[in-house]
Parts: structure tokens; C-alpha cells; sequence
């Protein structure tokens, strides 16, 4: 078995030479206590790392490398840090496959979450590029748990929330002539859900950058207020406190 010689960066690995065999060991053991904390499994895509497959959905992923695993996962774990213990269970995420990378309709894709089918409550996550792939990951753990009847039914307050006058997208198509208002990406006016998955994943991102925006804009502020209530639904230990803590947390940080 060939050798891989790791440089001080990779995490848990200094610098000196280990087999493949052991770079996957160090990252099964990794994945062992994640499922331990949150009983969710975690998987990598197996396969020739060069070669992409289908996973669904229009969705092409290619399996990671022992170096891929191991020089990304800490960072990785670290993101998922920011969830309670048993919050992404509660959620409806069944499984977690990371991938190298994925492409969806040929773009690059930093995640996918499957709502149904055979595959529903597998979220696949991108290694490629970790760092954006973080507010996909986030975007896409949330889009689960709208389908919690509890927050399924508070569409109407979120509605509330926005202006008069406003309107998400027909068809998916965003109106580009209308100044972007009440949401926090153009992305987020493709409709409510869209909305929803994208202040989630940029309030728990960058906790500053939600601040400034929920300043500027009420309907933003009123949909932030709205998101702590509804995560708190799924598991009430995403309390307040814990916000306090994302509010200072820099990005790929762990939370305590």
C-alpha cells in the first residue's frame, strides 16, 4: 500500500508518513463518535475517486481519497458542531455521505438533502470546497425540518413577516428588475421555503453578517426572531445561549 506523506495542516496528523489504511481508520473512528453524539451515521462515498456516479436527483458525486477525508473532515465535524446533540436526529436526517465533490445539472453543488424517496433524510456533503459548502450544509439540514408539522404550520407567520406588496418568484424565476428586500439572498425569493433554508443557514453562518441585515430591514429582523423559534421546536436545546455562542463563533471554529 502506497504512502502518503501528511504535512503539519491535516488536523489530527503531524507531520510523518501513514498508510492509507491508517487515514481511514483515524476517519471511521472520527465518524464512530459523531454517530455517537447525535445518532445520525456518517458515511463516505465509495468508488474510484476519479470517477463521478449518479446518486439521484440529477446528482453526481465523486468518492474522496483517503487525504480528501483526511485533511477536510475536522472541518467538516467542526461545522456540524453547531447543532445541539440531538438536533440533527430530530431533524429527520437519517444518514450523512460525504462526497469529494457533487454537481447537480452540472454546477458545482455544496450539499444535497433528499426530502423523499428511498433516499430521504441522506444529506450529501462536498469536500471540495468546505468553506462555501458550509451555508449549503446548514441550508439544507434546515430544508428537513420543514417538513416537522410544527414549523409546517407556521407558514402563515412567516408570511407575516414580509412587506405589503410582497411576492416570491413565479416559477422559480426571480424578478431581477425588483430591489432585493426582506430577504437575505436573491435566492431566498424564489419562494417561502427557499427562504426559510437561507436565513437559517446564513443566521447560524455568519451571525454578524444576519445582524447588519436585520438592522437595515424589519421584515429580515422579524424572520431572524422567527428562526430561533422554529429550530427551537425541533430540539429545544438550540436556546438561546447557544445563538450567543454562534454570534462569536468564526468560521470552521468548533463549538463548545
Amino acid at each position: 500500500m502506497r504512502l502518503l506523506v501528511l504535512v503539519a495542516a491535516l488536523g489530527s496528523f503531524s507531520s510523518f508518513a501513514a498508510t492509507e489504511e491508517d487515514l481511514w481508520k483515524e476517519a471511521r473512528t472520527s465518524a464512530a463518535a459523531f454517530e455517537k453524539r447525535t445518532g445520525v451515521p456518517m458515511q463516505w462515498l465509495e468508488g474510484d475517486p476519479a470517477k463521478g456516479q449518479s446518486v439521484g436527483d440529477e446528482l453526481i458525486a465523486w468518492p474522496p481519497s483517503a487525504l480528501d477525508v483526511t485533511s477536510s473532515a475536522p472541518a467538516l465535524l467542526n461545522e456540524l458542531t453547531i447543532y445541539p446533540d440531538a438536533f440533527l436526529k430530530s431533524s429527520g436526517l437519517k444518514r450523512v455521505v460525504i462526497a469529494r465533490g457533487l454537481e447537480r445539472r452540472g454546477t458545482a453543488w455544496g450539499g444535497f438533502a433528499f426530502w423523499a424517496g428511498p433516499k430521504k433524510g441522506t444529506l450529501y456533503v462536498s469536500l471540495r470546497n468546505l468553506a462555501r459548502a458550509a451555508v449549503t450544509i446548514h441550508h439544507e439540514v434546515f430544508h428537513l425540518t420543514q417538513h416537522i408539522g410544527a414549523i409546517e404550520s407556521r407558514r402563515d407567520s412567516w408570511s407575516a413577516c414580509n412587506p405589503p406588496g410582497f411576492v416570491y418568484a413565479v416559477d422559480g424565476e426571480i424578478d431581477r428588475t425588483r430591489q432585493r428586500v426582506a430577504t437575505i439572498t436573491g435566492y431566498a425569493r424564489t419562494s417561502l421555503v427557499e427562504d426559510q433554508a437561507e436565513m437559517f443557514a446564513w443566521a447560524v453562518s455568519d451571525g454578524a453578517f444576519m445582524a447588519q441585515q436585520s438592522q437595515q430591514d424589519e421584515a429580515i429582523a422579524c424572520k431572524a426572531k422567527l428562526i430561533r423559534t422554529f429550530v427551537k421546536l425541533v430540539d429545544s436545546g438550540f436556546d438561546d445561549a447557544r445563538w450567543e455562542k454562534l454570534a462569536s463563533r468564526k468560521p470552521g471554529e468548533s463549538l463548545p
